[in-house]
């Protein structure tokens, strides 16, 4: 992320066009390293409108198809995970599962000891998506088991 200044790229334009509604701003702002400011900033600077901004925008809707792989996928693979492959904000999906009566609270496999040990040895060193990788979890696991920890 920067500190100061980003110097934006036609590249950087094109993907914060093609992608402003779809995403949440803190993402975008994540995957072009630089902040949810600047995003929201050149985003106004650009033009560009989230749908439910636009006058003629309606609000995005879910296929068939797309409520399935909801109900089907999100306790096996976690929010994070649906969203990157609907190409939805974690938080949409997040909305969406509550409105199809899908809970969201995962069922989480217990930590081994020797996963535990990894997870707070780890924990605030690295993020819950590279803690995932090492123990094979998801993010949102992680976090799940990194939240049991707090006393």
């Amino acid at each position: 992320m920067s500190s100061k200044h980003t110097n934006w790229t036609e590249e950087m334009d094109a993907y914060l066009v093609a992608h402003y509604h779809l995403k949440a701003a803190s993402q975008i702002a994540t995957e072009l390293y630089t902040s949810k400011q600047a995003v929201l900033r050149r985003a106004r600077k650009l033009g560009v409108k989230r749908k439910a901004d636009s006058d003629s925008a309606e609000r995005p809707t879910y296929s068939a198809e797309e409520d399935a792989y909801i109900k089907g996928f999100i306790e096996q693979q976690g929010i994070e995970a649906v969203a990157e492959h609907l190409n939805r904000s974690v938080n949409a999906i997040r909305k969406r599962a509550q409105r199809l009566g899908v809970s969201t609270a995962s069922h989480m496999k217990a930590l081994t000891e020797k996963e535990q040990q990894y997870l707070e040895q780890n924990l605030g060193v690295k993020s819950y998506a590279e803690i995932g990788q090492v123990l094979n979890r998801n993010a949102d696991a992680v976090r799940w088991h990194a939240r049991k920890l707090r006393p």
